[in-house]
């Protein structure tokens, strides 16, 4: 009798051992969070992944190419009532998330720290100008990004007047011509 209770007692603590294993790889996927203030448990919620249309994967896709560029741009950017000019690469961290007011997709570069980040809507985006312009002393190489509208959502202007920045615009130019429509 002694031993068919020891082989339940065994069954049993395995089933518990199952039980918990399963649990845990089920809720590995689908973490518990604790809601306040009644203390209980509950699934958390998980973010869904973005999916783009074709035109912002073209324009996901260009945006990743200036980010692969690794080069510095000063970036500008016209509000109403405001105008901020900063010079930074694209990165080092560009990723795809969703506006979580909006729904919108969202390109967002920015440094290590987060101290840096230029948030880019996808679906705002309609045109980019490839512009080169002669300056006394230097040339300037800019990137116009507009909407369907035609009005200036930033413009990123080569920080570098070098080879290197003129031989990359060069290259992005014969590969996009002087515009490019998403």
């Amino acid at each position: 009798m002694k031993t068919c209770s020891s082989i339940f007692v065994c069954i049993g603590w395995c089933l518990v051992l199952l039980a918990n294993l399963t649990t845990t790889a089920a809720f590995s996927v689908c973490p518990l969070q604790r809601t306040p203030p009644s203390g209980h448990w509950r699934l958390a919620a998980t973010k869904p992944e973005p999916t783009l249309t074709s035109s912002e994967e073209k324009v996901y896709n260009f945006l990743r190419e200036l980010h692969e560029s690794q080069l510095a741009f000063r970036i500008i950017v016209v509000g109403n009532g405001a105008i901020l000019e900063s010079s930074h690469s694209l990165g080092p961290t560009m990723s795809l998330n969703q506006s979580p007011k909006s729904g919108d997709n969202l390109v967002t570069f920015a440094s290590e720290d987060k101290s840096y980040e230029l948030h880019l809507q996808t679906n705002a985006i309609s045109k980019v100008a490839l512009v080169e312009k002669e300056t006394p002393g230097r040339t300037m190489r800019i990137l116009r990004l507009t909407n369907s509208e035609g009005q200036s959502i930033c413009s990123l202007i080569l920080v570098e007047d070098s080879d290197t920045t003129a031989k990359w615009f060069q290259t992005m130019t014969d590969k996009y011509s002087n515009q490019l429509e998403f």
